[in-house]
């Protein structure tokens, strides 16, 4: 009977042993698991906060005028920053379309991105006008017997105070008539234009 004891005794250990060790295996299982998942949100974390700072730029208007006196027609461009942060090393460069009846008259490249100035936070700010005066806008709309419709397609490129690159692609319709003053052309943004092109 003793002998029967003891060799209970001795099974009883090794399996609460056994069950010992697995319940070990389980939890550096799980500490492991536990662990990772830190690790994964220390990285979202990281992300989120620069991803939250960051400048956020678009550009709202774009608006041709035809400065006096050298009939120059410019673009001026209203660029906003809803970020928290400013953007700096600010360009735009755009292609100007001109058309009459679908056929295209004139076009004009400021593809050399102009340099724009930083734009702060939660702000907004207006290009000095970009354009040159390679063309008669006047004389366009004169043969084209009275109207005109303009398409502006480029992009404005930055960078956030991570160095980050900001880039905004934009495109732009207006149109210019003879029986109006064609001193200011103010046009119109067509989200979703710059993909289909």
């Amino acid at each position: 009977m003793a002998k029967w004891a003891e060799l209970m005794f001795y099974a009883a250990t090794v399996a609460l042993t056994l069950a010992a060790l697995f319940a070990i295996v389980r939890t550096l299982h799980h500490t492991r698991r536990a662990a990772d998942s830190s690790e994964r949100m220390a990285s979202d974390t990281q992300k989120i906060g620069p991803a939250q700072v960051r400048a956020y730029v678009s550009v709202e208007q774009a608006t041709g005028a035809l400065h006096e006196p050298t009939r120059v027609f410019g673009v001026t461009f209203r660029i906003r920053n809803n970020g928290q942060s400013p953007a700096t090393n600010c360009k735009i460069g755009f292609d100007l379309t001109v058309y009459d009846a679908g056929r295209i008259v004139h076009s004009q490249t400021e593809g050399s991105k102009c340099p724009i100035q930083s734009i702060s936070a939660n702000s907004s700010v207006e290009s000095l006008p970009i354009g040159n005066r390679d063309w008669d806008l006047d004389g366009l709309i004169a043969d084209a017997g009275g109207a005109l419709s303009l398409q502006i397609q480029g992009a404005f490129e930055g960078e956030d105070v991570f160095g980050g690159e900001i880039r905004e692609d934009f495109t732009f319709y207006g149109f210019a008539e003879k029986e109006i003053s064609i001193s200011e052309i103010v046009f119109v943004r067509i989200q979703g234009a710059e993909k289909a092109s």
